[in-house]
């Protein structure tokens, strides 16, 4: 029995623990941000109705004024035309669906849609070809062995593959309405709408049941709206106008989900379930819900959701507005989008909140002209991060929003007062470095108390903490440290204690502390290393050791030192000689480094460009984040830290910079980038365009015909079409703007040619032949693709051609002959001469 009851406690411990160590965090809000795409990235409407991913990653959008398909770079418009009979029959697009076939299905306001790839246009059904009583089609999907079903205001349809012909299953609704969602199953279909509610098709003899009513299922489901159908661990979820329903495999409720649940005030009408790893996305009429883990819980009347509503009052952190959410959807980067009403489309990944920007303002009003410039931050053994700013002192990180809390003892500090730098000691002080001195305060329930001020009036930027003192710099006093326990037991009685060190060193600042009980110190382009025992200075380090520029920070790994450099980047220290062992290959066009930080084997530092990752002992950059994705906030000198839960903070002129370790992984454990795909093939100068007399010949020299080649595998071109160019990209990529790219063309290009973000690669006077080209796409902090390959076979010339080359043989044999016998006669003639001329000899001689 003790046993027993020993054993049952140890399972309850290790359940526990394996809870706390789980690697699936909860999402935060902080941890989500959203890129918004709409009319000024080339949307052609902000009603967005449907999205989609196609089988080449392409995102089609539909909205109420036309489909668009997004590529990551540009959005490609489709409208209907009155000339055009394979163009859309609508520009009110409905509903969209992508079959297993990868086939691409469109209901519109006319009619139903098939998208033809291979020439870029449509295929409609409406009521001229087919039996569709009503054609605003809207909803579509597939049956298990491949037919396509839809549905108009009223009647389910099935379009069969093989043949192309549509029949009408059954009429689904007496009165008409918008039928959402249609969801197939062994034996039956679901078929939900906007006013009347689910219904039950069987299969076998289409007859219709109402779920409100006796069903053959068992199933109730009283509902006004039913929008949308998943199966999450062999359970029902659906989406209803009341909130979500759970049901199981019998088609009993397990759990409802309303407004009480939600914390929302009146009725939730929820339009789009989604599943991204263990959590569900919702869309709804009242903004954005993400239900944490819910795909692994166990559904039941005692199950409580872990939930993060996405709403007005997020919006500063996530960059997602209050919207209704039509669609939620991931597609395979990893990207959820969120389709809105009005608001256009919205896009969400991982990777977007490790590089996530809060705004610090001075003050309530938020404008341009009004941030707060950051310039230290400090954790607390709490894990609460704390920063320093310019203007308005102490500030708190909000680990929940991301949002930045002041506090008011500073208002009663004059404005002429600047902050520089912040320290946190071990007793829980905070230590603010001033215009006006040193400041020390104690941390209050909702406030700070100001218990001690050093150097009053003196300017100091920089401080630094060791285990139990605060080192820094007076403007006119030299270096000096405090002893932070006297301070704390003490506040008013210790005082600090100046360095025995040479002016001639010049402005010293600690940056670095080692296991040898010594201060280093940056000294212009030097080192000094102080040691605390003896009291004096024991090395300085200088251009003769290996440096160079100024030093901004020190690691330590086991492979040695690594000293950030201002111009020189990032160097390796030996630890006993002192002296750089390898130095990184830094693009000197970065500009200056002016912050660093180090997390495990890589270090973080910023400069002109972006913020870049160093990983170690490689010493190769493993990730470059540009400014673009900073929000092009200038990073100040020195304004970073990286706290304990491996989180980087980057401190600027408009703000912060919050980097996620949601986005690091070893340089050996990098994902591959996905191929990229060709767009078209242009060729220059073509023929084509010479029948166009009324152009000059520069006009037509500088024409190019276009042709569209992402479903190609080869090319054939004519002799004189030589000059020609392959565009290229990488679809839906999750940072355009930084995809890299290479190319080559066999028996041209012996080395890759590397493109960096151009997405064009041109080629003049290529000679006749079989040629292969050959493409490859790098994201940041992956590896190279898989090649993209073309087959171009430029033709022979007509003069050059086979049977050209038979003619030129025959004419040169028959002129070889003709030499030939030429030279045959020429030389019976010589020897009939000389016969004449022998037998006249002989006459002669006779005679």
């Amino acid at each position: 029995m003790r046993s027993t009851l020993i054993y049952s406690i140890f399972l309850l411990i290790c359940a526990f623990l394996g809870s706390l160590l789980s690697p699936a965090a909860a999402i935060e809000v902080a941890d989500l941000h959203f890129a918004e795409l709409n009319k000024r990235h080339g949307l052609s409407d902000t009603a967005v109705l449907d999205l989609v991913e196609d089988e080449m990653g392409y995102i089609w959008l539909a909205t109420s004024n036309g489909l668009n398909r997004y590529s990551g770079y540009d959005v490609k418009q489709y409208h209907p035309s009155d000339v055009d009979p394979n163009s859309l029959p609508s520009g009110y697009i409905q509903t969209l669906f992508v079959d297993s076939y990868g086939k691409l299905w469109i209901g519109t306001h006319a009619g139903l849609a098939l998208y033809q790839p291979e020439t870029d246009d449509f295929k409609v059904f409406n009521k001229n070809n087919s039996v569709i009583k009503t054609e605003l089609v809207t909803a579509i999907t597939e049956t298990r062995n491949g037919d396509i079903l839809f549905a108009d205001r009223k009647y389910l349809y099935k379009l069969t593959r093989n043949e192309s012909q549509i029949s009408i299953i059954s009429q689904v609704f007496d009165e008409e309405s918008f039928i959402k969602v249609i969801f197939e199953e062994s034996g039956r279909i679901w078929v939900g709408s906007n006013q009347f509610g689910a219904r039950l098709i069987d299969s076998a003899n289409s007859n219709v049941f109402d779920l409100k009513k006796v069903n053959p299922w068992g199933i109730s489901v009283d509902v006004r709206a039913l929008h949308d159908i998943k199966v999450i661990n062999g359970n029902y979820w659906l989406a209803t106008n009341e909130g979500i329903k759970v049901l199981n495999s019998n088609g009993q409720v397990l759990r409802e989900l309303t407004n009480k649940d939600f914390g929302i005030d009146g009725e939730i009408n929820t339009f789009s379930l989604s599943l991204v790893g263990e959590n569900v996305w919702i869309g709804s009429y009242n903004g954005l819900f993400l239900l944490s883990h819910a795909v692994t819980e166990e559904i039941n009347q005692d199950f409580k959701p872990d939930f993060l509503h996405l709403n007005a009052e997020t919006y500063d952190a996530t960059g997602l507005p209050s919207a209704i959410i039509i669609k939620v959807m991931e597609d395979r980067t990893g990207v959820v989008w969120a389709a809105t009403f009005r608001q256009g489309a919205f896009r969400y990944h991982p990777e977007y909140a490790t590089v996530h920007f809060q705004p610090v303002y001075n003050s309530s009003r938020h404008t341009d002209d009004n941030f707060s410039t950051i310039w230290g931050f400090a954790e607390s053994q709490d894990g609460s991060v704390y920063l320093i700013s310019q203007q308005r002192g102490i500030g708190k990180i909000s680990k929940e929003t991301g949002e930045v809390v002041f506090f008011d003892v500073f208002n009663a500090y004059k404005e002429s007062i600047s902050y520089w730098d912040i320290e946190i000691d071990s007793n829980g002080l905070f230590w603010v470095a001033t215009s006006s001195g040193l400041l020390v305060f104690e941390k209050l329930e909702n406030d700070f108390k100001l218990i001690r001020q050093f150097f009053e009036g003196a300017f100091i930027d920089h401080i630094f903490k060791t285990e139990n003192a605060i080192w820094l710099r007076s403007s006119d006093s030299g270096v000096h440290y405090v002893d932070v326990n006297s301070v704390a037991k003490s506040p008013t009685s210790n005082v600090p204690t100046r360095l025995n060190i040479s002016e001639d060193y010049g402005k010293m600042f600690a940056i670095y502390a080692d296991d040898q009980q010594r201060i280093w110190f940056r000294a212009g382009e030097k080192l000094i290393i102080y040691s605390l025992r003896s009291s004096n200075v024991v090395r300085v380090l200088d251009s003769q050791n290996g440096i160079n520029s100024l030093v901004y920070g020190i690691h330590e790994t086991d492979d040695g030192l690594w000293l950030t450099t201002r111009s020189d980047g990032v160097l390796q220290f030996d630890r006993n000689s002192l002296t750089v062992k390898n130095k990184q290959v830094r693009n000197n066009h970065s500009g200056f480094i002016t912050s660093t930080t180090a997390i495990e084997n890589s270090i973080w530092y910023s400069d002109t460009a972006g913020v870049h990752r160093v990983h170690l002992p490689s010493l190769k950059e493993s990730e470059s984040i540009p400014n673009a994705q900073l929000e092009y906030n200038s990073l100040g000198e020195g304004a970073v830290i990286a706290t304990s839960d491996d989180v980087i903070y980057f401190g600027g002129n408009r703000g912060l910079n919050k980097i996620s370790k949601l986005s690091r992984s070893s340089l050996n454990e990098r994902a591959t980038t996905l191929r990229p795909q060709l767009y078209e093939f242009s060729i220059f100068g073509s023929d084509a365009y010479k029948n166009k007399s009324q152009l000059s010949e520069e006009a037509l020299h500088s024409f190019s015909s276009k042709e569209n080649i992402t479903y190609k595998e080869s090319i054939e071109l004519k002799h004189y079409e030589s000059r020609f160019s392959v565009s290229f990209g990488l679809i839906n990529p999750v940072y355009p703007n930084q995809v890299t790219y290479r190319y080559k063309l066999s028996n041209v290009d012996e080395n890759w040619i590397y493109n960096d973000s151009e997405r064009t690669a041109q080629f003049n006077n290529v000679s006749f032949g079989n040629y292969q080209f050959e493409v490859q796409a790098k994201e940041p902090g992956k590896l190279w693709s898989p090649s993209r390959n073309l087959n171009i076979v430029v033709n022979r010339p007509p003069w050059l051609h086979s049977v050209a080359l038979v003619f030129y043989t025959l004419i040169a044999l028959v002129f070889l002959g003709f030499i030939i016998r030429q030279y045959q006669i020429r030389k019976a003639n010589q020897l009939a001469v000389k016969e004449s001329e022998e037998r006249l000899k002989l006459t002669l001689w006779s005679s």
